[in-house]
């Protein structure tokens, strides 16, 4: 407390009541919100599960967690911080089944949602808009409506009545014409939605609403579950979230909110501004804090954007509370940094000549500071791709943030060309780069040889591989290479995509070639890659390969569905390049604002190709011109992202006849442009790149059983795993495993939360069914013995069910299964995954399932695990366990045990000395009779 200043500490010690904070860039936002939840807990003596937290984003409910963790001398594992959507999905599946949800819904992305919608085109009738041709532009405008329509709380119902009134007003018939199509594509998307036994963003908020609505006692256990309720980022709320907060609030109304006015840049997205004014209104005893000592950036950084988004005035946040509610404002940020800063225009004559000023200039600022302090922004993640590679080009290691990059990067251009190859055995181009791949070793001189028969024959280059005079040696290549591409293309009728991409980067000897690179950035790209498989085949309808291409192409070409994919700041160290939306929270030495010209930034104008109704719109639409206001706030944002240098660049010629405006933001700063003489030099060429050691950054923030177990088994292979997270071929008994903990925790949740459920056997059956893992395993055969093996233990299971009828521990009304946990251990935390929690007369019982056969008996080894859980039971969850028990379900046995002081602190100490050789280790290979059940044998100099 002592290093917080008066205003930061005024918002942290404020205990009931509403309270607003308005926290400008830089001024320590993210502290107080952390310093505030630690002290109601530690100083109020509010306990940590009466406390919910709402952010934006993954990354910064999970930076706040570990913030508060280490405010505080103990773990606060019950203490609830996520995101909007992570909290709606929460509470729908624990109370879902009211409102008619299944429990395993699946929840839907943007570009998960287009997919469905054109898997299943066909049931869209739309007369208005005959489409013709390939519907991709029109399913990405609805689906844009619809989630407008989500955002104000729209249901297809109401929306229908709407129409309706409109039609007996008998107006403007071509408007209704088209609300009639509109009206019945929302229905048959949600009709879509139900079908496929999933939900989108829009639906975990609205979803939530009605079942609140609808069943006003669950509603009163969240309001005294979550007394305390604080939001960040504000000002990015819609409607309907709003309208959430306003339900769980009540009725103590302990609600903290945190905005920013000047940083509102997500209308285009359903943000609704007015929501701060509404707070003002809503809670007109609302206690107000103002923060407005920066932390980040130099004073003329400061004076110089407050300058700028004055012109936002009279429909500022600061200024409308100041005419309106009469509250005492004062928003110039004053800097605590002191020195000057470098602020600078850079005008060009030509678009190549300002990529290569910008490049130039880094290679300036790389002698100062690390690359990582470094960021290009632009408007648009387009006019990012010439910066990228030209830092390529420069050998300057770079990192991007958009989803698009990803698609452009070689070694993923190089995979979507295998890829395209298996699609579609006669693509020419994508055979001829495949084939240049360096690890198939195929001679420059073989390849010239089958283009020189393509085009004397006029065949393909595929057929060529059989017909060509080669050398017998390459003549061996090219028949190895093509029955690989055969073989995968038939693997692909059978199994998952993700699952072919791994066989392939192993069995080719793709992913060896890679890691002996030692190319962390490639790396990272190819986990990015195979994420990206992973989702597209959990959520698609259904999936495949040409389907995943064509997504692919639609992104690359339209620079769709943009996303920030990486920890952009615990990412390599490298030249941060993205567009300004994602450079929102993050900070940086020195910024590149570039392509500011004018249609570029500002943007031109764009409304929403199907726009709402305005009579369809809940939230007051605030006055002036919304469009040009945003992008100036979206300026402003960019300007206060530097803490000591900020460089405007832009150029006369971006292509076409007419010559280039600067943007109007540079006319209202006030500065002068003057043409720059600065020029890339030929002479300036690319540095070779220096092999690396590990990047230490990379170690997991949280260990786990599972890395100790790896680490000690070999060093080399928790590298693989756990640092650098290579794609690793899958195994039966894995996904075999994963089914039935699913399995057995759905059935066990609804036996609990629904008095209704009848337990029986055939229940049990379906659900096992339904929660099916259909990944890896060798052929047809091994998948039915392994299904047939999963209905035998759930029969057993489920007799012993019957008899026992286990009493399943409730923590907070909801049943202790597969709950997570973080343990602190000294300095570190370790995480995990407690299977279930039984209640006895006098504690708990701890139980991990295990789906092969007991060991004769339990050595200290073996126990290891179950002992970490009970440590965690007890000093995260405040529990007393009795019992540690391992529970067979090969012959539904159990082995079971209680830790002794003794062994618990000699468990503590054992993972505290792993953690230490971790944290010193080159991770050496450590070769054994155990490489052989290694998933990363195949790129092992050792096997």
């Amino acid at each position: 407390m002592a290093r917080l200043n008066k205003e930061q500490k005024e918002a942290v010690e404020h205990y009931q009541g509403p309270l607003l904070i308005i926290a400008g860039p830089g001024t320590g936002k993210t502290t107080v919100l952390t310093h505030r939840l630690a002290y109601l807990i530690q100083k109020r003596k509010v306990k940590p599960d009466q406390i919910l937290a709402v952010t934006f984003t993954n990354k910064a409910a999970k930076e706040m967690e570990e913030r508060v963790d280490n405010l505080l001398p103990f773990s606060c594992f019950d203490l609830r911080v996520g995101t909007f959507h992570s909290l709606g999905e929460e509470i729908l599946r624990e109370h879902g089944l009211e409102i008619g949800l299944p429990l395993n819904f699946k929840v839907l992305d943007q570009r998960e949602s287009w997919l469905m919608m054109r898997q299943y085109w066909s049931r869209f009738d739309l007369p208005f808009f005959q489409p013709l041709g390939d519907p991709g532009s029109l399913i990405s405008a609805l689906l844009t409506h619809f989630s407008r329509c989500k955002d104000e709380g729209i249901s297809p119902e109401r929306y229908e009545a709407f129409w309706q009134r409109e039609k007996k007003k008998g107006k403007n018939r071509e408007e209704v014409k088209k609300m009639r199509d509109l009206v019945k594509a929302y229905k048959t998307y949600q009709a879509l939605l139900i079908e496929n036994k999933a939900l989108d963003f829009g639906d975990l908020i609205n979803d939530n609403l009605l079942l609140f609505q609808k069943r006003p006692r669950i509603l009163k256990a969240y309001q005294a579950r979550w007394p305390f309720i604080l939001i960040d980022e504000f000002q990015d709320t819609n409607w309907s979230q709003y309208q959430l907060v306003k339900f769980l609030a009540k009725p103590k109304n302990n609600l903290t909110i945190c905005t920013s006015g000047d940083q509102a840049i997500y209308q285009w997205r359903g943000a609704s501004f007015t929501n701060v004014f509404q707070f003002t209104k809503d809670y007109p005893k609302a206690k107000l804090v103002v923060l407005k000592r920066n932390y980040r950036s130099r004073q003329a950084i400061l004076d110089l954007s407050y300058r700028f988004i004055q012109a936002n005035n009279p429909h500022r946040l600061e200024f409308q509370i100041k005419k309106k509610k009469n509250w005492s404002v004062e928003d110039h940020l004053v800097a605590t940094k002191k020195g000057k800063a470098s602020i600078q225009i850079l005008h060009f004559a030509r678009e190549g000549e300002e990529v290569n000023g910008v490049i130039k200039k880094i290679r300036e600022l790389l002698q100062e500071v690390p690359p990582q302090e470094i960021a290009i922004l632009s408007r648009t993640h387009q006019s990012l791709r010439p910066f990228e590679k030209a830092l390529q080009h420069a050998g300057i290691d770079y990192q991007s943030s958009t989803a698009e990059s990803l698609y452009h990067q070689p070694i993923i251009v190089d995979l979507l060309a295998y890829f395209q190859v298996l699609d579609n055995h006669f693509n020419d181009p994508a055979l001829y780069k495949v084939l240049n791949l360096p690890f198939w070793r195929i001679k420059t001189e073989t390849i010239s040889r089958l283009i020189a028969y393509r085009q004397k024959k006029g065949t393909s280059l595929f057929q060529g591989l059989d017909e060509a005079e080669v050398s017998p040696l390459e003549e061996q290549k090219l028949q190895s290479f093509r029955r690989s591409i055969e073989k995968y293309a038939q693997m692909l009728r059978e199994k998952s995509l993700s699952e072919v991409f791994v066989r392939i980067l192993d069995e080719t000897g793709w992913l060896k070639w890679l890691v002996a690179q030692k190319d962390e950035k490639n790396i990272a790209w190819l986990n990015q890659f195979y994420e990206r498989l992973r989702r597209f085949e959990e959520n698609s309808f259904p999936y495949n390969l040409h389907d995943f291409l064509r997504q692919v192409e639609m992104i690359r070409d339209e620079g769709g569905f943009e996303e920030q994919n990486m920890d952009i700041q615990k990412g390599p160290e490298a030249v941060k390049v993205m567009t300004v939306h994602a450079s929102k929270g993050l900070e940086f030495e020195y910024v590149f604002l570039v392509n500011l010209i004018n249609q570029r930034f500002p943007s031109n104008r764009r409304r929403d190709l199907l726009p709402l109704p305005e009579g369809l719109i809940r939230g007051k639409i605030p006055r002036g011109d919304l469009h040009l206001e945003e992008e100036r706030r979206l300026f402003y944002v960019a300007m206060t992202r530097a803490k000591k240098g900020l460089f405007f660049t832009w150029a006369d010629d971006y292509g076409g006849s007419q010559k280039r405006r600067p943007s109007r933001f540079l006319q209202e700063l006030g500065l002068a442009a003057s043409l720059s003489e600065q020029r890339f030099s030929p002479s300036v060429q690319r540095k070779p790149k220096k092999k690396k050691a590990i990047n230490k950054n990379l170690l997991p923030n949280h260990f786990s059983y599972t890395q100790f177990a790896a680490f000690q088994t070999c060093p080399q292979q928790y590298k693989f795993a756990h640092i650098l997270k290579l794609p690793a071929r899958g195994r039966p008994e894995r996904s075999f495993g994963k089914t039935m903990h699913r399995t057995l925790e759905l059935f066990l949740k609804t036996y609990v939360l629904n008095p209704k459920f009848s337990a029986s056997w055939e229940a049990l059956q379906k659900l096992y069914r339904e929660n099916w893992i259909d990944d890896w395993y060798e052929n047809e055969k091994q998948r039915k013995e392994y299904f047939q093996r999963g209905k035998r233990q759930l029969k057993l299971f489920w007799k012993n069910f019957q008899k026992e009828r286990p009493k399943i521990y409730l923590r907070q009304g909801e049943p202790f299964l597969e709950k997570e946990f973080l343990l602190p251990l000294g300095p570190y935390s370790l995480k995990g995954k407690i299977d279930r929690l039984d209640t006895l007369e006098d504690g708990v019982e701890i139980i991990d399932y295990k789906t092969g056969k007991p060991p004769k008996r339990l050595n200290a080894e073996k126990k290891q695990q179950l002992l970490l859980y009970q440590i965690a039971a007890e000093e995260v969850f405040g529990l007393h366990p009795k019992k540690l028990s391992f529970y067979y379900l090969e012959d539904g046995s159990k082995l079971s045990f209680f830790g002794t002081d003794k062994e618990k602190q000699a468990t503590k100490e054992k993972i505290l000395e792993i953690i230490k050789e971790i944290q010193k280790s080159s991770f050496p290979a450590k070769p054994s009779y155990l490489c052989r059940y290694c998933d990363y044998r195949h790129i092992c100099e050792y096997y």
